[in-house]
């Protein structure tokens, strides 16, 4: 393979403004004094309040200013790290953007959403969004298909999911020094049908990208895929195995506290050479 990606971000929607974070999207309007505060205030709310159960969704405000949002942890992340990735994604996104009035984003560990109109519960499959990188793969059919088939069955378990989170995630072997890792997610928000209407649309946005790539995330408001084509780290080297010395072996020349004379010293030497034959021989054998 290349060393050298090309990075293509997609936005499918006229209002949409690139803003430097790819799975970031922004409706970028004036709003006024009013609503910019409770959009702060909203902020501070789901920050706040997400780690405890990694979803939360509040409303702050009165019409015209007022403003919904939704933050959500993404995977496994713990509520430290979710919570850290709330105040840090939207901090940074308000300093580039103060005029998003709407906006959503899906980070690392975290989600997070707002709007002045209530979208909580309402599944989003306008808003679409892409960023890939592409590079040459060996048995470039066999990958396509390979991971065609891993996010079908993530997309499955997701949807399938008993606990409600509708979140899913694994690995593929695909050859002997790489493997295709991905991860599924919904929204809580919305229903499990919802949720699986989401990722068919997203499903079908990702067929019309670029077949050649191999580091893909592709999103709406509500529902998240991503994939990738991940090398298998190597196993540590062993550890070299030192033998412990005899336990006689060890007995014998802790007892040789001989004084210097000349007798004691050639028993001495006398002893600490067969006392090493010794301990060889117990290594032989």
């Amino acid at each position: 393979m290349r060393l050298d990606f090309s990075i293509i971000l997609l936005l499918i929607t006229a209002a949409m403004i690139k803003h430097g974070r790819a799975e970031s999207v922004c409706f970028e309007s004036l709003g006024s004094s009013t609503s910019i505060g409770n959009r702060e205030s909203l902020i501070r709310h789901l920050a706040a309040n997400v780690s405890f159960t990694g979803f939360t969704t509040a409303t702050v405000g009165r019409p015209p200013d007022q403003v919904h949002g939704l933050g959500m942890c993404v995977g496994n992340a713990s509520g430290m790290d979710c919570r850290r990735c709330v105040t840090e994604a939207i901090t940074w996104d308000l300093t580039i953007l103060t005029n998003c009035t709407s906006a959503f984003s899906w980070e690392t560990q975290c989600m997070w959403r707002y709007s002045p109109e209530n979208f909580v519960g309402v599944v989003d499959v306008e808003n679409k969004i892409a960023s890939y990188s592409i590079n040459n793969v060996t048995e470039h059919a066999r990958f396509q298909e390979q991971r065609r088939m891993f996010l079908n069955n993530l997309t499955v378990s997701t949807v399938s999911n008993k606990t409600g989170f509708m979140f899913s995630m694994g690995e593929i072997g695909f050859n002997a020094s790489h493997k295709i890792e991905g991860l599924v997610q919904c929204t809580r928000d919305i229903s499990k049908a919802g949720c699986g209407n989401c990722l068919a649309t997203v499903r079908s946005f990702i067929a019309d990208i670029d077949d050649d790539w191999i580091s893909l995330e592709a999103a709406t408001g509500s529902c998240m895929m991503r994939c990738r084509l991940q090398p298998i780290a190597p196993p540590p080297p062993a550890e070299p195995f030192n033998y412990p010395p005899s336990s006689f072996a060890s007995r014998a020349f802790r007892s040789l506290n001989m004084q210097g004379t000349p007798v004691g010293k050639l028993i001495r030497n006398l002893a600490m050479i067969i006392i090493s034959m010794w301990a060889y021989a117990e290594l032989l054998f």
